[in-house]
């Protein structure tokens, strides 16, 4: 009698860890939880204990129960679980990633298509037959579509978008960035409003950076009534009154003279934000630049281009200037910049694709560029691409130096 209850408890032990294994593995090859797959840990070890403990009982011998093992039955290796296509017949259990073939990020111009081929590997990256059907979607944006085939279509409205292709349970997905052709002309617009007072040598100097920020965003910005705003900068209160009326479509930018800045006439100018439109794309609508009282006429030459341009760029948020809540790709206190495009953008200026770029002090990039240091009089495509991350319509082709 105590044999046969020993015999009974153990069979019983066994086939609750064998329907618990099967749950678990279940659940696994729907992407189940950690705690999931530990349960199956368990449930593995309570089955090997009650089969060593009454192998004649169960004859629970590694293999003997074929439909929870996913063993080899003569080596007791475990075996790559086979993912269900989308057909729900098994696919290439060898496959350890798909890869949609292309940079980081695809341009194009409104309407024009391109394909984007597809390559299965294996873990050691060596390709594989592509026999598997492929199911491609994109980003709900209004940018971009793709069809069955993966050919990518650019719709008329500017910025970034993501396609994405899956297939047997891999997935890739690549960046899409939609400018205007350069024949085009742009509509986005800089209006400066310049204080009284200010030196008629910095006008042209202004007038001339906004022009060459101008070229390098293309489009139009979402409409805002600007007076709305007033409690993200108080210059909407004491500054000029057409500053604040009406609709912004572009940028505002406010230019005054400040004897608050350091007497020594250093900085010679700043610039930032006043006002900006708030995640996700946190682009400008009333940006400041300011003038050092203590340093009007005492500029080097080449310097009046240089500042003007570079303090235009921060008042248009460069480098990672966003007000109140930054967006997940920005820490402003660890000083990492981890902007999809602007890294991008470090890939199209030779430096290879990286995953973050660690920020220089206040708002600068740790290079050389009109918004890094060692100062450049030339615009980087990684400041482009940050123009980007902020939600500017710019292009690409907006890089390049700046006239002095």
């Amino acid at each position: 009698l105590v044999l046969a209850v020993g015999i009974a408890m153990g069979a019983y032990t066994c086939m609750m860890c064998v329907e618990r294994r099967n749950l678990s593995l279940a659940r696994r090859r729907n992407h189940g939880s950690p705690d999931e797959e530990s349960t199956e840990v368990r449930a593995r070890v309570l089955m090997r204990l009650a089969c060593v403990a009454i192998p004649l009982a169960v004859g629970c011998e590694a293999g003997s129960m074929t439909q929870a093992s996913d063993e080899n039955p003569s080596t007791g290796v475990p075996e790559p679980q086979k993912d269900p296509g989308s057909d729900g017949s098994p696919t290439n259990s060898t496959a350890a990633a798909i890869r949609i073939d292309a940079t980081p990020v695809v341009t194009l111009s409104p309407g024009e298509t391109r394909p984007l081929p597809v390559t299965l590997v294996d873990s050691s990256g060596a390709r594989l037959d592509l026999d598997a059907e492929l199911r491609w979607t994109s980003a709900v944006d209004g940018r971009v579509a793709v069809d069955a085939d993966g050919v990518l279509y650019a719709r008329d409205r500017p910025g970034h978008s993501w396609v994405f292709v899956e297939a047997s349970g891999l997935r890739d997905s690549v960046g899409v960035w939609v400018q205007p052709p350069e024949s085009d002309p742009s509509s986005f617009g800089i209006t400066l409003h310049v204080e009284s007072g200010i030196p008629a040598w910095w006008l042209p100097a202004l007038e001339a950076a906004a022009e060459r920020w101008e070229r390098a965003i293309r489009a139009e910005l979402p409409e805002v009534a600007v007076a709305s705003l007033a409690g993200q900068c108080e210059h909407l209160a004491t500054g000029p009154a057409e500053l604040r009326s009406g609709t912004e479509s572009g940028v505002r930018i406010f230019v005054r003279v400040s004897a608050a800045l350091p007497i020594t006439g250093v900085p010679r100018a700043t610039g930032g934000v006043c006002a900006s439109r708030g995640l996700p794309e946190p682009t400008t609508v009333v940006g400041l630049v300011t003038l050092n009282a203590y340093s009007l006429g005492d500029e080097p030459p080449g310097d009046l281009a240089y500042l003007a341009h570079h303090e235009i760029g921060h008042a248009l948020g460069l480098v990672g200037a966003v007000q109140g809540e930054e967006p997940d790709w920005l820490d402003v206190m660890a000083g990492e910049y981890r902007g999809h495009l602007a890294l991008f953008g470090r890939y199209l200026d030779g430096q290879g694709e990286v995953s973050v770029v660690e920020l220089g002090s206040n708002g600068h990039w740790p290079f050389a560029d009109l918004m890094g240091t060692p100062r450049a009089y030339t615009i980087s495509h990684a400041t482009i691409g940050a123009l980007m991350d902020l939600g500017y319509p710019a292009a690409w082709y907006g890089s390049g130096p700046i006239e002095e």
